[in-house]
């Protein structure tokens, strides 16, 4: 048994040694594994393969070296057996350290490498060296901020140190003084009376809560029976029932109450109910003109006497309007009367102010004087309100008289109206009794010059400074500030008009926007043009271009793409904008009383067949003050080049069209007078066979087919021959002489229309077109001829050729 025992546990030996070998050799791999990062997955299965075979190997020879040391029972053997078991343990747990460690190792090398490359990158990231940058100036400022308040405490800490050593110093003064000791005793019985007082005065507000809680306890209790009493519960759903009667009394109580309250607030609210009916009824257009006027006298008898304060009012202000538009003459001079003294108050209010208007539409002219007196003196102060200037506006535009205005621009200028100076150079002026070539009157002519040129200095500076003020304050768009501004530009020495045209484009911008609907925003703009260079010209153009055809349709802004066209030097930008969009929307301003002049512009420009004395004036003076580098003859046909052919195909193609008004066939005319060569062949072709094939009845007199507008188209065609000769063009009168059948011309010289065409015709003293026309007429056709003073002339004529 014994030798048994020391077998087996020689057997178990072995298989320790075994075991801890094949650990061995297993941790082997483990080792490698972690020094060799990218083999590791590959190769473990073999690894694992290995261990396992070599296990199995080993095993296989510890069996077989049991078998044989089973006979042994030798002690020796035991014990080293015993030795070495221990020490695979140890090894065992040896190498389990080791490789934790080395895994240790290697987490921390992976770990060094990666903050390598992060630090690395930071280094070199730009984001990251400002995080870098703003973090240090936080910690640098946070450091700072500690350093301070380290400091404030340190100080905090003195100073209650110090305080508290002189606090223990008086206190120490305080028990050796006897008047100290004195007070002390005296606050102490005063302390213990107050404190008995308060334990009073807690024991009566413990008593108070108490009573309190009990009551509550009670209500709650009868709450309870109440709800389980049927009395109660029949009581509750007969005031439940009765509920609706009481909700209408209380609203009737409260709207009696807040009738109350507005009567003392205002007096006159039973007034302002029955004026508000009457208001209702009035404001109805169908009522007869005097049923409107008896209401508008009730109204006024009403609010006679309260009209200064209800016209503030936003909705009473709706019944000072409505009374001044239906009353009679006399009452509208009786509300104006009423309301003279708060004009300017009025002016300066959102609701009293369309009151103002009111007074201006319907009071006369003797009312619009007394307003524009009452204003003398305070323009230039209610401009600076909005409100205010809103009506200034529509009394310069609407309401004022060229006197008004001229006040009105003056005060705004800065002329002041002083009476001493006036007079004096009224007399040196009247004055008579010099000698023109003696020195005396000279010296008083030069005197008075010299008086006025102050005058006006001194005005064009404070107009510069309240011209600035006003377009700060965006008031540019008023009518009376743009009249004043455009004077200034005139009269301005050159750098303070360059200096103003510079800061200029935003509130043109702003007048180009709202609409060019006065002539004086229109002149200001033209002065810009003419004044500025010609990037603002180019500028302007641009603008212009954004905005039509609407701008060029309406009135006076019209001129201004006129003088735009007149001054601009860079005519390829015109080509590409102003006379590209005329052309797009030709018939469109050819049907307008405005955009016609543009196209006679371009065709005929500075014509006074066409344009007035007063536009051409204005063109001179563009002249005199517009720097322009081309010719206005080379400006003209860069202009026309362009637009001619596109308009004449535009008449060949419908003709009808173009002869069926005035303003058209005055157009057509004009087209055809500035063409040359095949274009203008082509014109008078289509114009002949449009005569002679197509309507021949267009000239008989009093036919249905008859045209006034063609008779005139044809009598200024032939008048313009003898010109078209000279320049060695050819002639309309050739090419209808040509195409005329004998049985038109019957038919026409029975008429009027037809007479004067062909003594037209012979009038141009061209040999061959006289000739031509004594062929034509036959014996029948002078037999057909009309027997009126036209006819006689004509058949006196035929006979001189």
């Amino acid at each position: 048994m014994k030798s048994f025992s020391s077998a087996k546990r020689a057997k178990s030996s072995e298989c320790e040694t075994a075991a801890a070998s094949a650990k061995k050799v297993k941790a082997e791999p483990k080792i490698s594994e972690l020094t060799a990062d990218n083999t590791e997955a590959g190769n473990k299965k073999t690894r694992q393969q290995a261990i396992q075979k070599q296990v199995k190997q080993k095993r296989s020879k510890s069996a077989t070296a049991f078998t044989v040391e089973n006979k042994r029972t030798d002690p020796t053997r035991i014990k080293q057996f015993n030795q070495q078991q221990n020490n695979a343990d140890s090894t065992e747990a040896g190498n389990k350290r080791t490789r934790l460690a080395m895994q240790k190792q290697v987490k921390q090398k992976r770990s060094k490498s990666a903050a390598a490359f992060t630090t690395e990158k930071k280094h070199t990231d730009p984001t990251r060296i400002k995080q870098f940058n703003q973090q240090q100036n936080n910690a640098d400022s946070t450091e700072a901020g500690n350093k301070r308040t380290r400091q404030q405490a340190i100080q905090k800490q003195v100073k209650q140190k110090r305080s508290k050593s002189a606090a223990a110093f008086t206190t120490e003064k305080k028990r050796t003084d006897p008047t100290r000791i004195k007070q002390f005793n005296q606050q102490k019985n005063s302390a213990d009376s107050t404190e008995t007082g308060n334990k009073r005065t807690r024991q009566q507000t413990i008593q108070k809560q108490m009573k309190q809680k009990r009551s509550k306890s009670a209500a709650a209790l009868t709450t309870e029976n109440k709800r389980t009493d049927p009395t109660r519960i029949k009581q509750f759903n007969q005031q439940k029932n009765s509920g609706h009667a009481n909700w209408r009394e209380l609203k009737e109580r409260k709207k009696s109450l807040k009738q109350m309250r507005k009567q003392k607030k205002f007096a006159v609210i039973d007034t302002i109910s029955q004026a508000k009916k009457l208001y209702e009824i009035s404001k109805n257009n169908k009522l007869p003109k005097k049923q409107r006027e008896e209401i508008g006298s009730r109204l006024y008898n009403l609010l006679k006497g309260h009209l200064k304060a209800i016209v503030y009012k936003h909705d009473m202000t709706r019944i000072t309007q409505l009374l001044m538009k239906v009353s009679p003459e006399n009452t509208r001079h009786a509300i104006w009367s009423e309301l003279k003294p708060e004009l300017l108050k009025m002016m300066t209010s959102k609701y009293a102010a369309h009151t103002v208007i009111s007074i201006l539409e319907f009071g006369g002219t003797s009312v619009r004087k007394e307003v524009a007196g009452l204003l003398k003196g305070h323009v230039l102060e209610l401009l600076k309100n909005k409100v205010a200037s809103m009506v200034i506006d529509k009394i310069y535009k609407t309401y004022s008289v060229p006197e008004d205005r001229d006040w009105m621009r003056k005060e705004l200028s800065g002329f002041k109206d002083d009476k001493t100076v006036s007079k004096f150079l009224e007399i040196i002026e009247g004055q008579g009794c010099f000698c023109p070539e003696s020195p005396e009157s000279k010296l008083l002519q030069s005197l008075v010059e010299c008086v006025k040129q102050e005058e006006e200095s001194s005005a064009t500076v404070s107009t510069k400074v309240t011209l600035q003020m006003l377009i700060e304050k965006d008031l540019a768009l008023n009518a009376l500030v743009q009249s004043v501004l455009s004077d200034y530009l005139m009269k301005c020495n050159s750098t303070d008009r360059k200096e103003l045209i510079s800061t200029l484009q935003p509130t043109l911008e702003r007048i180009l926007d709202a609409g060019l609907d006065t002539f004086n925003a229109v002149m200001l703009l033209i002065q810009y043009v003419w004044f500025g260079s010609s990037k603002e010209r180019k500028w302007v153009t641009k603008q212009l271009h954004s905005k039509m055809p609407g701008i060029g349709l309406q009135n006076y802004s019209y001129l201004l793409v006129m003088i735009v066209l007149e001054c601009m030097d860079d005519t390829v930008l015109l080509k590409k904008t102003l006379v590209k969009d005329v052309l797009k929307d030709v018939r469109e301003f050819v049907d307008s009383n405005y955009g016609w002049k543009i196209i006679m512009h371009i065709l005929a420009p500075r014509s006074p067949r066409h344009f007035s004395s007063s536009y051409l004036s204005l063109l001179k003076m563009g002249d005199s003050i517009a720097v322009k580098k081309k010719s206005d003859e080379v400006r003209h046909a860069e202009l026309l080049e362009p637009f001619i052919n596109p308009l004449l195909e535009d008449i060949n193609t419908d003709l009808s069209y173009w002869i069926s008004d005035g303003r058209r066939t005055v157009l057509c005319y004009e087209a055809i007078c500035v063409s040359k060569g095949t274009e203008l062949e082509k014109a008078l072709k289509n114009i002949v066979h449009f005569v002679c094939k197509e309507k021949p009845g267009v000239l008989v007199d009093r036919g249905p087919e008859f045209s006034s507008q063609l008779e005139w188209l044809l009598k200024q065609l032939i008048k313009s021959d003898k010109q078209r000769l000279q320049e060695n063009e050819i002639t309309f009168s050739g090419f209808f002489l040509s195409a005329v059948a004998q049985e038109d011309i019957k038919s026409w010289v029975e008429g009027r229309a037809g007479i004067v065409i062909f003594l037209k015709l012979i009038d141009t003293e061209i040999p061959s077109v006289r000739r031509s026309v004594k062929k034509l007429f036959t014996p029948d056709i002078k037999a057909a001829i009309d027997n009126t003073t036209a006819g006689d002339t004509l058949r006196n004529k035929l006979k001189q050729i």
